[in-house]
């Protein structure tokens, strides 16, 4: 009888650790990491294109489904352009990409020429009751990303994104 209970013990210890260990496991898998990221910019990320010849600096405000506001935008460094450029009407240049929510501020910096991203640097983010666990950035001629893998309050870990496309002079961000 004895022996009984401590089988009942041990495959119970088994299915609990089962379920503690499979979320854990499939939370670092890169293809979902990569799935979940893309499905939550599309459901609740941010979209938002801007003409890089209307302005050097231009920002956009989103609603939060919690009601909170976040706001997504670019900021054009005070350089001088080059003669050549200007056919793209001064979209070449330095951009500040950022994005602001209650809890995360983030940013990265692109260099563009010639609608093409010839740099990328600086990604910095600052939080507010969040613990960020794990950053990367990535970037090619096309499109630059930063992304970071935060917990908040210890409980719920989650991440954020925030890209740029180009294409022509504009630049297409998304963040979530």
């Amino acid at each position: 009888m004895e022996v009984v209970k401590v089988l009942r013990t041990l495959q119970a210890s088994f299915f609990l650790s089962i379920l503690l260990i499979l979320p854990i496991c499939f939370s670092f898998s890169p293809s979902t990491a990569y799935a979940a990221e893309s499905d939550a910019v599309a459901i609740s990320g941010a979209t938002q294109d801007f003409d890089l010849t209307k302005g050097p600096e231009q920002s956009h405000q989103i609603k939060l489904k919690d009601g909170t506001v976040a706001v997504i935008g670019i900021k054009k460094t005070n350089e001088p352009s080059l003669i050549w450029d200007s056919y793209y009407n001064n979209a070449s240049g330095t951009w500040t990409i950022y994005y602001n929510s209650p809890f995360i501020y983030r940013e990265f910096k692109i260099k563009i020429a010639n609608s093409l991203i010839t740099s990328a640097w600086g990604q910095n983010y600052s939080t507010f009751g969040c613990t960020v666990t794990n950053e990367s950035f990535k970037w090619n001629s096309k499109q630059a990303t930063y992304r970071l893998n935060y917990e908040s309050m210890g409980v719920a870990s989650s991440v954020a994104v925030l890209q740029a496309t180009m294409e022509g002079s504009t630049l297409h961000t998304y963040a979530n």
